[in-house]
């Protein structure tokens, strides 16, 4: 199964999933499903495990942990790490402006930086010293926000837009939400920085989406692929498409480094049976002048000829790869 198929299926998934949750929040039917069926898992999970199921849950939902953060800076590292191993040395070793490279990890310390202060601000705590001066700050409607209404659990009269959190057990000034990623209510006083940190998340994950879209770009116009011909499954020679560029694309970049370390997963070859499929018999004569081995001796490899074939049952990628070997990759 290629990777558009796998990538389509995944998205239809998610799709399918979104669906089901926004019909079942409205339809009383699938409600009733929803609730059999956790019914009948409840009789099948021994009852000791649903226990332990539901104090993991609410410790993770309903009490103040750093579960979230730890976990949120893991990704993020790991997202950093994956983009300096595989994106930024290659872009780089490709001359890349250190302008461009150097912008995501530059986004990443605003972004730690505001992150920090979402999880450490007040958001606005309601105490008996400010609650006279919260009060004053909207007016009551009436409505959603009566007057003289008194908090049961913290026994404060309770200012307009604001609401207890039962997590942090207390009442928040103009609260909006309860975030587990930054174990911290978003309030008044902290939304500034909780929308800083959402937007330098999005603009560093942006970037890093265009960076190695560019570096995707460029190494499939350096490399000449699009102008190559292929064997399909059948047998048969086709000019490359653009659906075969995606698919060469985003494998390219994870083949690149296990090539040069894991020949039972990814079988490197230059084809020897060139003539059949279009080609010259010189693996060479496929490249580029520019990237003719030694011109340019830091560029690891790039495409020339993409296949797939079965071999005793195991599907494995041929591509004609041209390796220009540099200390550091090997």
């Amino acid at each position: 199964m290629d990777f558009l198929v796998l990538f389509l299926l995944y998205l239809a998934l998610v799709l399918l999933g979104f669906v089901m949750i926004c019909l079942a929040s409205k339809t009383h039917y699938l409600q009733g499903l929803i609730s059999r069926g956790a019914q009948i898992f409840s009789y099948i999970i021994p009852e000791c495990l649903q226990r332990a199921m539901l104090r993991v849950l609410h410790y993770l939902f309903h009490t103040r942990n750093y579960t979230f953060v730890i976990l949120h800076l893991i990704l993020q590292g790991m997202v950093y790490t994956e983009y300096t191993w595989e994106i930024f040395g290659l872009c780089q070793q490709l001359e890349f402006s250190l302008y461009y490279l150097f912008l995501p990890y530059l986004l990443l310390i605003v972004n730690l930086v505001f992150f920090t202060l979402s999880c450490v601000t007040d958001p606005g705590t309601i105490t008996k010293a400010n609650e006279l001066l919260f009060l004053q700050v909207y007016e009551f409607d009436e409505v959603m926000f009566p007057k003289n209404v008194r908090c049961p659990t913290c026994d404060l009269r309770k200012p307009a837009r604001s609401k207890h959190c039962s997590v942090c057990n207390r009442c928040v000034h103009r609260f909006d939400h309860h975030c587990v990623w930054v174990n911290n209510c978003v309030g008044a006083w902290n939304t500034r920085y909780f929308l800083s940190y959402l937007l330098t998340l999005t603009a560093s994950a942006a970037t890093m989406a265009v960076v190695s879209t560019v570096f995707l770009v460029r190494l499939v116009v350096m490399s000449d692929v699009y102008l190559q011909t292929y064997v399909d499954d059948l047998g048969h020679l086709q000019v490359v498409d653009t659906v075969f560029l995606v698919q060469v694309t985003a494998v390219q970049v994870t083949a690149s480094r296990a090539v040069c370390r894991t020949a039972t997963a990814i079988k490197v070859v230059f084809c020897p049976s060139l003539q059949t499929l279009g080609g010259s018999p010189d693996p060479h004569s496929l490249l580029p002048t520019s990237l003719m081995p030694g011109s340019h001796p830091s560029v690891l490899s790039t495409i020339v000829l993409f296949r797939d074939c079965h071999l005793r049952g195991t599907l494995q990628w041929q591509l004609g790869v041209g390796v220009f070997h540099s200390p550091q990759f090997l």
